[in-house]
């Protein structure tokens, strides 16, 4: 569904992310992080919607002349991944330029690097997506595989139990594993693929990670504001959301 049925508050033109998975993670993070500080809502929900948005092309100086914001299109991805991708003191630097060139939608877009830091190449993927998270969509047998070891596969005859070639995770240990590292998860509110996607990322010490996320799938892209990883990357957000609003409209020179 295209930017989560809601094309007044959600944009993607790239058709890149619509979103941290099932929930808006820039829009969200961005426009909750600008609503916590005393801002009126339709700047809020501007900053959320450029945080969201892939499409701006921007070129300007900053103060520093040995640095230059060139976003252009983020499409193809390969001739752009370093954009997409980048790492962590690179996306600060481009919301530090921002701030200082006082770019509402240079701050978006910086910003919306900046978050993915936090799904991608924190999560160990450098490059591009990989298959890993279009496979964690249509899971099926493989959450029997996960949680119970195996699954049944079943004729007109008989049925037959078959193993997964990884050992099962039972479901209370994942919670017990996931309640640890992120203790303010609301587990009733979570699916099984979310308990999945969770204890598959790279702040849980699971042996053999790369090959169960091959096998079962991982949605780098899943937010969950309560889990570490997000509220890590909802906490950057607002300082960042608050240094750029106090640049921005109390500077004199804007």
């Amino acid at each position: 569904m295209y930017v989560e049925g809601n094309p007044i508050n959600y944009i993607d033109p790239t058709g890149h992310y619509g979103a941290f998975g099932s929930v808006n993670g820039h829009y969200i993070a961005t426009y909750k992080a600008a609503m916590s500080l005393p801002v009126i809502n339709y700047v809020a929900q501007l900053l959320g919607r450029t945080a969201d948005s892939l499409s701006a092309e921007i070129a300007g100086s900053s103060r520093d002349a040995d640095f230059t914001f060139d976003y252009a299109y983020f499409t193809p991805w390969d001739d752009n991944a370093k954009h997409h991708f980048t790492d962590l003191p690179t996306a600060r630097l481009w919301v530090e330029n921002a701030i200082q060139l006082r770019s509402i939608e240079g701050f978006g877009v910086s910003l919306h690097l900046l978050q993915d830091w936090y799904a991608h190449a924190n999560e160990g993927y450098y490059a591009e997506h990989s298959e890993h998270s279009s496979k964690s969509y249509f899971r099926g047998y493989l959450r029997d595989d996960f949680f119970n070891g195996g699954h049944y596969s079943c004729n007109q005859i008989d049925c037959r139990f078959i193993e997964s070639p990884f050992r099962a995770y039972p479901k209370e240990e994942v919670e017990n594993i996931l309640r640890i590292i992120n203790p303010d998860l609301d587990f009733m509110s979570l699916s099984n693929d979310d308990l999945i996607d969770l204890f598959l990322r790279s702040d849980v010490p699971t042996p053999n990670l790369e090959n169960l996320r091959d096998y079962f799938g991982f949605d780098t892209d899943l937010y969950i504001e309560s889990s570490r990883r997000d509220r890590q990357m909802y906490e950057t957000t607002r300082q960042y959301v608050d240094k750029f609003l106090i640049h921005y409209l109390l500077s004199p020179c804007r």
